[in-house]
């Protein structure tokens, strides 16, 4: 699936999103565009019939969950949360991770999120039952392209993951870094920040595997 030649059809015809300033309006008649344009683009024509399926701007201010999928009363609801993309936006974060794809804007996220729900729709058409297993992640990257070995998730971060020592490197989930420990240079990978940097080392020894809590001041980046 050309998720770019996807984009740029939805960009030149929706009325919400544009290239430069992302989602700047919610109308559901962007989304039923959305669902028309990857139904005519997907392997086979299983969407091209979509009578029993509402696709909608939906979700609680509050919540982190950027997309949701449900059947009721013998349809099908195919959910776009606007908040925590909204959210992203405006707090300028550098990227999010969705399905173990790594997107830098928010019309990039949007677009993983709703193949996301879109897969929960067609693993319920075809077999009557939808969850986050081995044949949902195949029908994921059959259909869109999905990384079937990564994880599952498309929760939104609320917060910059990212974060700067006293050089000015930044460092975010998932970079490789090292720092001193009692005289020791240990290496390991970032797996979350706040206020500190989670790091699991990896270095060889008895520290491999323990996660220590460090301050951003005293990493460097392994390059």
């Amino acid at each position: 699936m050309d998720r770019e030649r996807i984009k740029k059809e939805f960009l030149d015809r929706c009325a919400g999103w544009t290239e430069e300033d992302g989602l700047v309006g919610c109308y559901n008649s962007d989304l039923i565009l959305l669902f028309g344009i990857y139904a005519k683009n997907l392997r086979d024509d299983f969407l091209s019939k979509p009578d029993n399926v509402v696709v909608r701007y939906y979700g609680r201010t509050n919540s982190n969950w950027s997309g949701m999928f449900r059947d009721k009363d013998g349809k099908y609801f195919v959910d776009l949360n606007p908040y925590p993309l909204m959210r992203m936006q405006r707090g300028k974060i550098p990227f999010a991770d969705i399905d173990g794809t790594r997107v830098h804007n928010t019309l990039d996220a949007a677009l993983l999120v709703f193949e996301h729900e879109l897969t929960h729709l067609i693993e319920k058409m075809k077999y009557g039952k939808t969850a986050h297993g081995a044949r949902f992640k195949k029908l994921s990257a059959y259909y869109f392209g999905h990384d079937p070995s990564a994880a599952v998730g498309h929760t939104l971060p609320t917060k910059s993951n990212s974060m700067r020592n006293v050089d000015g490197d930044e460092f975010a989930k998932g970079d490789r870094v090292c720092f001193q420990h009692s005289g020791i240079i240990l290496e390991g990978i970032i797996t979350r920040i706040t206020k500190r940097a989670s790091v699991k080392v990896s270095t060889p020894g008895k520290f491999n595997g323990v996660l220590f809590y460090v301050p951003t001041a005293m990493l460097q980046k392994v390059k």
